[in-house]
This record gives C-alpha cells, structure tokens and sequence, in this order.
C-alpha cells in the first residue's frame, strides 16, 4: 500500500512540477535583433554620448558590437579588448 502511494505521489509531481514551474512546450520567447543605428548610445570607450549613432560609428569586436564616437576611441579600444 505505501509503495503504491509513493508511485502515485511521483507520477502527480512528475506531471505537476513542469507545468508549475513553466516548462512546457510553449517554446521560447521570439528573439529580436537589436541595433544601435539611429539611436543615441554613449561610446564604449570615453563614455561620450553618440546622439546618433550609424554604421561608421560601430566597431566589432571578436563579433561583438561596440558603439564609438570616432576612429581614435575605436582604436583604444581594441586595444584594451585585446589586452584582456
């Protein structure tokens, strides 16, 4: 009798304990893909707000994106990136 009631203790929980705790089969949430350009940013080196960043204000890095307010900043940079 009491390894009767164990099974069916475990086999409640084992269904209960995903749907509780929020892992089901609704998948993941959808991933959106975020850009600095058009958008102020402070740059990644000195700190110095970009009021509007574009493409010749980003720099990537080991595939990482960095915001920079000029080619110097960008340089320094990589510089202590590469350092680290």
């Amino acid at each position: 009798m009491l390894v009767r009631k164990r099974c069916w203790q475990l086999l409640v929980a084992s269904f209960l304990l995903p749907v509780l705790t929020g892992c089901t089969d609704s998948g993941y949430p959808d991933v959106k893909a975020t850009t600095f350009i058009g958008r102020s940013a402070p740059c990644a080196q000195c700190d110095r707000t970009i009021p509007n960043v574009t493409e010749k204000n980003l720099m990537t890095f080991q595939g990482v994106v960095y915001p920079v307010c000029n080619e110097e900043c960008a340089e320094e940079l990589k510089r202590w990136l590469e350092q680290q």
